[in-house]
């Protein structure tokens, strides 16, 4: 019999984030080189005036300028609380998102309700960092940029579109499949339908998510799609999958396709100018701020890691689990291969598909550890395994605290 929830400790864990970020955007607004005051000061006042075209041209993903005009031109807040308030919107959608998905995650696979184990690891998830090592060049790279707002704007979006699939694609695998998040175990038409909009509202937020994940799920798909094939396990009904898939990304492609052309045409990167699309050497772009690739990736990752090789059994077993390293492994590829000419080149900005990647294996990661706690583990083995990715999820938050907070 499942325990009576409580909303206690989600609110207790939400103020905390919300005046962490208040304070965290007041004290970087300042800073001319920070992500927040671009934004804020330079990108933003575009489009408070007749320069439209010239503000998307530069910032084509306008969701959190849309958020801060709304606090500013509509609200008439000051701007520089204008921009904090945004900040804290976005930050409470994702902890709401988070918190949501893990808890749903545990009605489907336990009886045990731990509500603040969830708000807690909801809260994690909101600012972990990679872990520092200061002896070790290792210039690893964040799942959560808490300096850069547009990338903040995509988190709930990219949990969204994640679960929904995965739901999606258990009910494709057995009609009979009772939905982790949502009930598609009535037909999964209008579930195409969310997975479009919340996929097209995350280009909007930042097309970097999109990036990723687009192609790892095409890829995922074929190869599925192949083995049925060779199996002759109905391939043809398959198939039909695939292109309802197919269809449901098609606003994201075709928004991800007016964002590039609009900012490497239109804006002054074009072909011969500073900033142009460039394919370069392999990790010609992460050598810049790195020695060591292989320990960069290991101190972003330490703690979804060490839930694989835990759990390996699971991520191979299951698709959306796998889907994870396979979007690992295409944004690592896009960090490795893509960049930009000129002044741009050491800008890093084909990371962000990255750190999206490594946002939706942490929460993957922090879901199964949050299952597994709630089950009665025999083995004490298993129970010293599931403490130690406590350890490292509460250490990559440490970090994260630290970074809030200006330690």
């Amino acid at each position: 019999m499942k325990n009576k929830s409580s909303y206690i400790p989600y609110s207790i864990f939400l103020v905390v984030l919300l005046y962490l970020t208040y304070a965290y955007v007041l004290r970087v607004l300042p800073n001319h080189l920070s992500d927040y005051n671009g934004h804020t000061y330079v990108y933003y006042p575009l489009f408070t005036r007749d320069h439209i075209w010239e503000a998307l041209s530069l910032a084509p993903y306008c969701m959190w300028h849309a958020v801060v005009y709304l606090f500013n031109r509509i609200m008439l807040i000051p701007l520089k609380y204008a921009s904090a308030y945004s900040a804290c919107v976005f930050v409470a959608l994702s902890y709401g998102v988070f918190s949501w998905a893990l808890k749903k995650a545990v009605e489907f696979y336990s009886d045990y309700m731990n509500d603040f184990s969830i708000s807690f690891v909801a809260f994690m998830l909101c600012i972990v960092q990679p872990i520092s090592v200061p002896w070790a060049d290792g210039s690893a790279f964040s799942p959560n940029p808490l300096y850069n707002p547009t990338q903040m704007c995509v988190r709930a979006f990219a949990v969204l579109c994640f679960c929904l699939l995965s739901d999606i694609w258990g009910f494709q695998e057995n009609e009979d499949y009772v939905g982790r998040y949502f009930h598609v175990e009535a037909g999964i038409g209008k579930h195409y339908v969310l997975l479009a909009f919340f996929l097209f509202m995350s280009t909007l937020a930042k097309p970097t998510f999109a990036e990723m994940f687009i192609p790892a799920v095409a890829i995922t798909m074929l190869v599925k799609w192949i083995i049925r094939i060779h199996k002759k396990n109905e391939p043809g009904k398959y198939f039909k999958h695939c292109l309802f898939t197919f269809y449901a990304a098609i606003p994201a492609l075709l928004c991800i396709l007016f964002q590039f052309f609009t900012y490497f045409l239109f804006s002054g990167h074009g072909v011969t100018a500073d900033g142009s699309f460039i394919i370069t050497e392999f990790l010609e772009v992460w050598k810049i701020y790195s020695d060591n690739v292989i320990l960069s990736v290991i101190l972003s990752l330490a703690f979804p890691i060490m839930i694989v090789v835990m759990d390996a059994r699971s991520f191979i077993k299951q698709s959306d689990k796998l889907l994870i390293i396979v979007c690992l492994i295409i944004s690592f590829f896009e960090a490795a291969f893509f960049g930009e000419s000129g002044g741009k080149f050491a800008n890093c900005n084909f990371f962000w598909p990255l750190m999206s990647a490594m946002l939706l294996a942490f929460f993957v990661a922090a879901e199964r550890l949050v299952v597994l706690s709630a089950k009665d583990c025999e083995k004490r083995y298993q129970r010293v395994l599931i403490y130690f990715g406590w350890f490292l999820l509460v250490l990559h938050a440490l970090f994260g605290m630290f970074e809030l907070v200006g330690v």
